[in-house]
């Protein structure tokens, strides 16, 4: 019931997290290993969706209306895989959810000062309700193009607060230095969770 471009926006605000805002300070810590990082995180997401293309290509035709993904799961490891799968991503997604919630949390509570931060978890949680209860993808499109919207927000901010404080600023001599493992780990720890497409690149390329 989506239009392709529905489909589109859909599809990139899963491919992108809320943690590129953070992608300045993950280099700040990854300093000369930022940008070969990125590129090796960038060639691992391509490399998977060419298996993943691959393995579906390998396995039988997808009933209509199926999920590819785990289509392509049942084929090589059986029902038992399947299952092995989808229980294996329920713990990653609540963890990722369990994050995201206490940071909005937090972020709640800086902005209204003595109130508690047990209701503002609540609060947000309620928040969330009306939009993790779309089931369909056009439903879903809105809610995605609010969320770039406020990411694009986001980047302008950073942007104009940097350039307004520092004008044009010249490179840190620190992004030419080798990070220590900290610092290595604070950087992955963003960027990992900041891009990724392979459990959508089976519908992305259909």
């Amino acid at each position: 019931d989506a239009s392709t471009a529905e489909a589109v926006i859909a599809y990139v605000k899963i491919c992108v997290g809320c943690g590129v805002l953070a992608m300045p300070w993950a280099f700040a810590n990854g300093r000369a290993l930022a940008l070969p990082g990125m590129i090796a995180i960038g060639a691992w997401n391509h490399a998977m969706a060419c298996m993943i293309v691959s393995s579906a290509d390998a396995a039988p035709k997808c009933p209509a209306g199926g999920d590819a993904f785990s289509h392509v799961v049942t084929s090589a490891l059986g029902p038992a895989g399947e299952r092995l799968l989808k229980a294996s991503l329920l713990p990653v997604f609540f963890g990722v959810c369990c994050s995201q919630q206490i940071t909005s949390s937090d972020l709640l509570a800086s902005m209204l000062p003595g109130v508690r931060h047990s209701h503002c978890a609540v609060a947000s949680l309620l928040l969330l309700v009306p939009l993790t209860s779309s089931d369909s993808v056009r439903g879903l499109a809105y809610i995605s193009a609010l969320a770039l919207l406020s990411l694009a927000c986001g980047f302008a901010l950073v942007f104009w607060y940097g350039f307004s404080e520092f004008a044009v600023p010249r490179v840190p001599r620190a992004l030419a230095e080798m990070p220590d493992s900290n610092g290595l780990s604070d950087f992955y720890g963003v960027a990992a969770f900041s891009f990724g497409f392979q459990s959508i690149t089976l519908s992305i390329r259909d």
